[in-house]
């Protein structure tokens, strides 16, 4: 099935209960795009929320990603998306890829990536 042609702003899905319209940012929608090619497969009945899918990416690849950057790199892979009836985010028809998730968790057993606070661009790095 195609998906409809949503509009995504950094939030999430474009509404008229939220009328922000931020920007999505290039590199956060390449980093959320990686994290669902390498852990996600697609899936006819299975669902994950896009707010929930966020902080997996956030987790597993470092640096802080928006909810919109999770839907959109969902639909430039043309996996099914649709509204959850919250507004703002959505549903997304993915399962896990069980051998990516044991690699992982391999290597990092409590299940996330240790971030250090960079204090002079207040960004988020991995540590070296």
């Amino acid at each position: 099935m195609q998906n409809p042609s949503y509009k995504i702003n950094a939030h999430g899905l474009l509404n008229k209960k939220d009328p922000r319209n931020e920007p999505l940012e290039a590199a956060e929608v390449s980093r959320c795009t990686a994290h669902l090619k390498e852990f996600w497969v697609p899936s006819k009945s299975v669902t994950q929320g896009s707010y929930g899918l966020k902080h997996r990416v956030e987790n597993t690849h470092g640096g802080y990603c928006t909810n919109g950057s999770l839907i959109q790199a969902a639909e430039l892979l043309g996996l099914r998306i649709e509204p959850d009836g919250s507004g703002i985010n959505a549903d997304i028809y993915v399962k896990e890829n069980r051998d990516a998730w044991k690699a992982f968790l391999k290597k990092y057993p409590h299940g996330r990536v240790r971030f250090v606070d960079d204090e002079v661009n207040h960004a988020r790095t991995l540590p070296t």
